[in-house]
């Protein structure tokens, strides 16, 4: 781990400062961002935005924060410097995620409540996360992933999240490095089924070897509600106990209404310790949410 960090170090403490079950993550940043007119285009996606336009960025965040988020998920799911490189910039790549956290920070420290919002760090695919057959050997995978870790370490989140993660080859390497950090670890499995992540490894088997491997949390992250809730059922029978599980589901039609959305939230409540939403879910389906969540408190 780096010696130095920008911000103070996060600790499993402030994990545990969490006390709300479920705890509520954000929605989308890179479908948030295009719906407010903000270019993220591939392969940088929201790195580009981190760049070019971070007041929007700020301001996304900011909307989470509003909506009731526990914690928000900074825009580091590209910012890696195996992406740059392909742009031709890898040497911009630490300087961008460090500007990521930054401001998912800056948004997070503006709350009035004094219940705290934390801020997580993404560790996404090397390579797209709907093609796990592109992801590159396990030295490669070691070495950036170490890095990618290291680097939100010194940016100081809160969590790390190793998300929509494809095989348990990859995620277990990145959970292994970032769990390398002390900082605490949720790692996330995007699926081809209720019961198989992309790459068809059972996800009941990816759960298990990842805990041992340090998550302190699994979910399933960018499937249909559908999908998700039995998703975490299955999770449930399999981990549940050792481990928090939870769920963000995505919806990239945006057919689902944040009534829509809070309706499923609550249904599954007492099955998932941690609910929020990816691409398609806005603040308004967290906020809906949060609303249903506390006049059931």
């Amino acid at each position: 781990m780096p010696s130095k960090r920008a911000i103070p170090a996060a600790t499993p403490q402030a994990v545990q400062s969490l006390t709300a079950r479920p705890i509520l993550l954000d929605g989308a940043l890179g479908t948030e961002l295009e719906r407010r007119g903000v270019s993220c285009k591939l392969p940088l996606w929201t790195a580009e935005a981190i760049m070019e336009a971070p007041e929007q960025v700020r301001a996304v965040h900011r909307s989470y924060v509003e909506a009731g988020a526990h914690v928000i998920t900074a825009g580091t799911f590209r910012t890696t410097r195996w992406v740059f490189s392909k742009v031709g910039m890898p040497e911009r790549a630490k300087e961008v995620t460090m500007r990521a956290v930054q401001l998912a920070r800056d948004a997070a420290s503006a709350k009035q409540d004094p219940a705290p919002t934390l801020v997580a760090g993404s560790i996404a695919p090397l390579e797209d996360c709907y093609h796990p057959e592109l992801a590159p050997g396990d030295l490669v995978l070691q070495a950036e992933h170490r890095h990618n870790a290291q680097t939100l370490a010194e940016a100081g989140v809160d969590i790390i999240l190793v998300e929509t993660q494809n095989s348990l080859r990859e995620a277990r390497i990145a959970t292994h490095f970032a769990r390398q950090t002390g900082i605490p670890v949720w790692t996330s499995f995007i699926l081809k089924s209720d019961t198989e992540l992309l790459n068809g490894d059972s996800l009941r088997d990816a759960a298990r070897d990842v805990v041992k491997y340090g998550a302190a949390a699994v979910l399933v992250n960018c499937i249909s509600p559908q999908i998700a809730a039995q998703a975490v059922m299955n999770l449930s029978m399999h981990v549940h106990g050792e481990i928090m599980i939870g769920v963000y589901p995505n919806a990239l039609d945006r057919s689902i209404t944040p009534g829509e959305f809070a309706d499923w939230g609550i249904n599954i409540k007492s099955i998932a310790d941690i609910i929020g939403g990816c691409c398609g879910i806005a603040p308004e389906h967290i906020s809906a949410l949060q609303r249903r969540l506390s006049t059931i408190a």
